[in-house]
C-alpha cells in the first residue's frame, strides 16, 4: 500500500511531495479525505513510522509540485489520494503577472506511485467566487475523491469538476449561490456513482445545502437544505 503520512498530511503546502512506497497487496487504494472509510485507518500491518530528515529515511521519490519557485503558491491543504499506482493531488498558484486579486490557476495532478512521474496535469476553470482579501482558507483545502474511474474535486472558488483518469475533464459545476466563511474545505465523497459535497455558507444560512451529484454526467441527483446551519468546514463520512 501507499504511504508517506498521506492519512495526516492535512497541509501540504511545501515545494515537493514526499512518497514512501511499501510492499503491499494489490488492489488497495486510498481514494479520498482520511482513507476509505473517511476514518484515517488502514488495516496494513508493519508501516513506517518515520521518512524525510537529514537522512531521507523511507523516502523512494520527490517530485515538485509547482513549476517554479516564483509563483505565488495558495494555502493549499488538500491531502493526496491514491488509486492504484497513481497518486492525485490538488494545488492552486497565481502565475507570473497575477496576484492574489486574481484567480489562482486550479490544477489536479496525478503523479506515479512507483517513480514520482508526473502523469498529466490538469487546470480546472475556477468558479464564481473569490476569496479576496481573506485569502487564510484557500482555493485547495477540500481533498480530492476518486472511485477509480473518475477523480473529483472541489475548489474554494464554488467549483466542482470530474476528470477521468487520463486528466480530461468530464464535468464542471459552479456552486450557485455562494457565500462561503474564508474557503470551502469539506472534500467531496463517493457513495456508488453518487458525489456528494457539503457547501455550509455564512452569509445566507439558507443557502446552506447537501449536493449529491451523478458521477458521470455532473447532474443533480439530490440536494437537501440546511436553513439553520451558518457556517461549517467538516467532510461527511458515510
Amino acid at each position: 500500500m501507499f504511504l508517506g503520512g498521506l492519512m495526516n498530511l492535512r497541509y501540504l503546502a511545501c515545494a515537493i511531495m514526499t512518497i514512501v512506497v511499501t510492499s503491499a497487496h494489490a488492489g488497495e487504494h486510498w481514494p479520498g479525505w482520511r482513507g476509505p472509510a473517511g476514518m484515517g485507518q488502514t488495516d496494513e500491518k508493519n508501516l513506517p513510522l518515520t521518512w524525510g530528515g537529514k537522512t531521507q529515511e523511507n523516502v523512494l521519490w520527490k517530485a515538485p509540485l509547482f513549476p517554479s519557485d516564483k509563483v505565488k503558491r495558495d494555502q493549499n491543504q488538500s491531502s493526496p489520494i491514491v488509486w492504484g499506482g497513481r497518486v492525485f493531488v490538488t494545488v492552486s498558484f497565481w502565475t507570473d503577472g497575477t496576484t492574489d486579486k486574481d484567480y489562482p490557476e486550479h490544477h489536479v495532478q496525478c503523479y506515479s506511485t512507483k517513480d514520482g512521474t508526473k502523469l498529466w496535469d490538469t487546470i480546472v476553470p475556477p468558479g464564481p467566487w473569490k476569496l479576496f482579501p481573506d485569502l487564510r482558507g484557500g482555493y485547495t483545502a477540500p481533498t480530492p475523491a476518486t472511485d477509480g474511474t473518475h477523480v473529483y474535486a472541489n475548489f474554494g472558488s464554488a467549483v466542482v469538476a470530474a476528470l477521468d483518469m487520463q486528466g480530461k475533464i468530464v464535468w464542471r459545476k459552479e456552486i450557485v449561490p455562494h457565500a462561503f466563511d474564508v474557503a470551502w474545505s469539506a472534500s467531496p465523497i463517493v457513495y456508488a456513482d453518487t458525489v456528494i459535497v457539503v457547501c455550509d455558507q455564512m452569509k445566507s444560512k439558507k443557502s446552506s445545502t447537501i449536493y449529491a451529484f451523478d458521477g458521470k454526467t455532473g447532474e443533480i441527483r439530490w440536494e437537501r437544505k440546511r436553513p439553520t446551519v451558518d457556517w461549517g468546514h467538516s467532510t461527511p463520512i458515510l
